[in-house]
């Protein structure tokens, strides 16, 4: 159980999703493609390059932000914390989170990385595929981006097969809004169950994250997210985790403000 729970608390995520829009599906012909496929790159770019210009700006004006997020587990128990901007770091804002609320039986196996502002600096578009389109949005597949920590003992061998598993048997998928040629949603998943161990098989991982912008012309941060995991330990240990995270009170505050209230 103990190696179960470190399997999954080891796998960090960069970066951030939402639920697909239920937008019907749009089938695409050999006519349009040559057409949909440059529509659908040209978008992808504007998307990325958008992204470096709203973190360019939050630099150059010496902003920082503050949130609350709040999570939930199927239960109906709670996880709050608030970021609390306190400095800054080769000109980005750094903080920490405070804890407000945590349920006693609040248990999350899996741990997002706690960065708030979405950077795409990490994707590989050059492996980008347009998968499908809807009337208001263009889904991509991109490659993985995974990244394993751990606490514990453990070879650089161990940590690479650990890391090949995981990039093997996850999918990522990027959603653009047709209209504001934005990113809106991220997609990590498994498309079958695989086995990590011997001891440990993974039925379904699955992690879908929403942005949006923090306030007009600021960054992009995660707004919603949803993770669902089901497993199972040996022959007697289940495990069935989903739970939500929303973000809510989110406050531009300039970082010299940040700084006189330490």
């Amino acid at each position: 159980m103990k190696n179960f729970m470190w399997l999954l608390k080891s796998i960090v995520i960069i970066c951030f999703m939402l639920k697909l829009l239920p937008s019907p599906v749009l089938a695409i012909t050999s006519e349009q493609t040559i057409i949909t496929e440059h529509s659908a790159f040209s978008a992808l770019k504007q998307a990325i390059d958008d992204n470096k210009a709203r973190l360019k700006h939050y630099k150059e004006e010496k902003q920082a932000i503050t949130l609350i997020e709040t999570s939930e587990d199927s239960e109906g128990n709670i996880f709050q914390q608030v970021f609390i901007p306190e400095g800054s770091e080769n000109g980005v804002a750094t903080g920490s989170w405070k804890t407000l609320r945590q349920d006693s039986d609040f248990n999350q196996s899996v741990s997002i990385a706690s960065e708030v502002i979405f950077d795409s600096k990490n994707f590989d578009l050059s492996k980008a595929k347009l998968i499908s389109e809807s009337h208001s949005t263009w889904v991509f597949s991109i490659a993985n981006i995974v990244n394993v920590n751990s606490d514990e003992q453990i070879s650089n061998q161990q940590m690479g097969k650990i890391e090949q598993t995981i990039a093997n048997k996850l999918f990522t998928e990027l959603l653009i809004d047709k209209q504001s040629q934005q990113i809106r949603a991220l997609k990590i998943y498994t498309k079958e169950p695989f086995k990590q161990s011997f001891m440990v098989n993974i039925e379904k991982f699955e992690i879908r994250l929403s942005f949006a912008q923090a306030w007009p012309n600021g960054p992009l941060i995660r707004q919603n997210l949803t993770r669902h995991i089901v497993g199972r330990f040996g022959w007697l240990v289940e495990i069935n985790e989903l739970i939500t995270t929303k973000t809510s009170k989110v406050a531009m505050i300039n970082m010299a403000d940040a700084m006189l209230a330490l």
